[in-house]
């Protein structure tokens, strides 16, 4: 994949997948806690909590074209909102923060196309930043 030969790409890749490995595989490890904020059953709780009634652990997966099939991972500020390796890597434990990912439907996030505004990306900074210094 041409987007994993860059730095900021290979970034992306690792941190996408620690996510998956955190949350559906059971890597829950100190590091990965750290970096999403939280531990996987409180992760898992998260998004659980904010299921469709159609949503399941089952059902997460790849894009099948048709509405409320499967979900996936949404990043409500995606990663795109930093968009150089430099501020990703600053940024990373907020773009990857648990209060940041929701359950969505996997055409719907497709839809969604990694939209976000200025304002948006600012806020879940300030937030992030408020809630770790707690």
């Amino acid at each position: 994949n041409a987007l994993r030969a860059t730095p900021r790409g290979k970034l992306k890749n690792n941190i996408s997948c620690a996510l998956y490995h955190f949350v559906i595989k059971t890597h829950d490890t100190p590091k990965k806690q750290d970096l999403f904020g939280c531990t996987r059953a409180e992760f898992r709780e998260h998004l659980e909590s904010q299921f469709e009634s159609w949503m399941n652990w089952d059902n997460y997966g790849s894009n099948t074209g048709e509405y409320n099939k499967t979900w996936q991972f949404d990043h409500i500020v995606p990663y795109n909102a930093f968009p150089t390796y430099e501020d990703l890597e600053e940024h990373k434990h907020a773009v990857c923060w648990f209060r940041n990912v929701q359950p969505l439907c996997a055409k719907k996030n497709k839809e969604k196309n990694d939209a976000f505004t200025p304002e948006e990306r600012d806020v879940l900074i300030a937030w992030h930043r408020q809630c770790s210094s707690i």
